[in-house]
């Protein structure tokens, strides 16, 4: 597998804010990246959870969405899709990466007859994507989105993680084929990239796959054993001391350099990565820019 060459990421949409534009609960990453071949290439991880908070943060940040050249939809959740269709029209027709559940009809539920909606925004069909021109690539397996950066794929559940952190009176749900069954997000999956020179990263929507299982994932179709980077949500939201302190071990022996945990991580478990890994930790939010291979500088506002 081969390296890109270099990566700088862009915090379109995220909870918190520094500088212009708006917070909002979702997450979005704009990938502006040289890939395996030399060429230049923009790639959209997510499209947030407010359509009007993503227009106007991409025209706040000078993000071009004519210049996308792919999407990636982490999981089919609300909040990680909302500008799929103005995305879609702005770049003229572009390819989707994402599970073939993400448009699965998805519910919050509690035993007292609450129901909350969980899934993609009802007018985001496939239909509609490609009638605007785009084009979904489907596949649960690891698929090379351009050369050198590559989604994990379904990720195998052998942790102790699980995909939500739930009271006894409540469950996540979906509907397949007219029936009602329990939901682990299976869908959810990953980015990952070798970048040349600096090593393996890894870039997650929610990580409702447990963060020690995509990093397992990652390693098994890679034989990478340390890695770069870890950017992005991981649902750590809501969980006991004891299961945010377990997944903080299991990141120490990856050796990271740099992780910056945002969106659905919520702020103890915030609070507990930042006290684990001083040095390594860097706070996101909307107007974020990472150049990846030099987390040293000073925190930059774009």
């Amino acid at each position: 597998m081969k390296s890109i060459k270099n990566l700088n990421i862009y915090t379109i949409v995220e909870n918190m804010v520094g500088g212009k534009g708006w917070g909002s609960w979702g997450l979005s990453f704009f990938l502006e990246l040289e890939d395996a071949n030399g060429n230049n290439k923009n790639v959209l991880l997510d499209a947030g959870g407010d359509k009007e908070v993503f227009m106007h943060n991409a025209k706040a940040y000078d993000i071009d969405l004519s210049n996308i050249d792919a999407i990636f939809l982490s999981h089919g959740h609300w909040d990680h899709s909302s500008a799929i269709l103005e995305v879609v029209k702005a770049s003229g027709g572009v390819k989707l990466f994402t599970h073939p559940e993400a448009f699965s009809s998805r519910f919050h539920v509690t035993n007292d007859g609450g129901k909350r909606d969980l899934g993609i925004q009802k007018e985001i069909t496939v239909a509609r994507i490609e009638e605007l021109g785009g084009e979904i690539n489907f596949n649960s397996e690891p698929v090379e989105i351009v050369p050198g950066l590559w989604t994990t794929g379904e990720v195998e559940r052998i942790s102790f993680e699980t995909a939500f952190s739930l009271d006894e009176d409540e469950s996540v749900v979906k509907i397949v084929d007219g029936k009602k069954i329990d939901d682990t997000i299976m869908d959810d999956q990953s980015l990952w990239a070798e970048v040349e020179g600096v090593g393996p990263i890894i870039l997650t929507g929610c990580a409702h796959a447990g963060l020690i299982n995509i990093i397992e994932k990652v390693k098994k179709i890679s034989n990478f054993e340390k890695f770069y980077g870890l950017l992005g949500g991981t649902h750590l939201v809501g969980r006991s001391d004891d299961y945010i302190k377990k997944t903080i071990q299991g990141l120490k022996s990856h050796e990271f350099q740099l992780l910056s945990p945002c969106h659905c991580t919520g702020f103890k478990a915030t609070c507990f990565m930042y006290g684990s890994f001083q040095k390594e930790f860097h706070l996101n939010y909307c107007g974020r820019k990472f150049e990846i291979g030099k987390i040293n500088l000073e925190d930059q506002v774009f």
